[in-house]
């Protein structure tokens, strides 16, 4: 899949994954990073939060990358 303008993605801080929205993409190139706005919950440490991110998806799910959302039946 491509990602769109709008999207909801997961991004990864920390360890754990958080909601996040997809707000630019470079269309035509899915491997170029992609500008999310990532959406923290109450008590997550300051040092984790910061302002919109500029990143790459990865399907290794290390910190400072996004990847689509898992499937739940």
């Amino acid at each position: 899949m491509k990602p769109s303008v709008g999207r909801i993605v997961h991004y990864v801080s920390g360890g754990a994954c958080f909601a996040a929205i997809v707000i630019s993409v470079n269309e035509g190139n899915v491997a170029t990073p992609v500008g999310l706005h990532v959406f923290y919950p109450p008590g997550v440490p300051e040092t984790w939060r910061g302002p919109d991110v500029l990143t790459s998806q990865s399907e290794d799910r290390h910190d400072g990358t996004w990847h689509w959302p898992e499937r739940v039946e």
